[in-house]
């Protein structure tokens, strides 16, 4: 009997999601809300993680077309 171990990334079990994230050094994640009433909303982020950054935040309204680094940086409000 012959018997071959495959181990590390060509194992074929790799999770693809995973290694996008650690060759991009980004990991990018979409959510969906539906506002039910028009008016003042507040987006609020807690840190679970130090060692994670929130580096970018893109609210999409409608619109938005797609790039790598996403859309350029908007007037700051404060």
């Amino acid at each position: 009997m012959n018997v071959t171990a495959v181990t590390g990334s060509d194992d074929g079990t790799m999770n693809v999601q995973w290694a996008r994230n650690t060759s991009d050094n980004v990991n990018v994640t979409s959510t969906v809300h539906r506002i039910g009433r028009p008016g003042v909303h507040v987006l609020r982020f807690w840190m679970v993680d130090p060692t994670v950054v929130l580096q970018n935040l893109v609210v999409d309204i409608g619109g938005l077309k797609p790039s790598h680094l996403g859309p350029p940086e908007s007037l700051r409000l404060h």
